[in-house]
């Protein structure tokens, strides 16, 4: 199995995402991190499930309520999957 790192941008995504959450809605803001926390790790067992964008680089959306989280990560034949971003997405409401 391949390990998995965090590039320091997309740990400092995750909890300015968590910071600023948390201040609106601290129950929403632990289901968010609970949940992209629970997903980042089978990208080391899985790492081609998510969507590539270009040449190495995939993106893994994660759903949540109105906003979908994009983790941004980086693989190749190597043993390492790298996450490198994550970012929000705010999914425009049905008319």
């Amino acid at each position: 199995m391949r390990r998995l790192g965090l590039r320091p941008g997309a740990r400092r995504d995750m909890f300015h995402f968590e910071r600023s959450l948390n201040r609106h809605n601290p129950k929403a803001a632990l289901r968010m991190f609970d949940l992209i926390t629970g997903r980042i790790p089978s990208l080391a067992e899985q790492p081609l499930k998510g969507v590539e964008r270009r040449r190495g680089f995939r993106e893994l959306i994660i759903n949540l309520g109105k906003s979908a989280y994009i983790v941004r990560y980086r693989f190749a034949t190597g043993p390492v999957v790298v996450v490198t971003r994550l970012c929000i997405v705010f999914k425009a409401a049905a008319r």
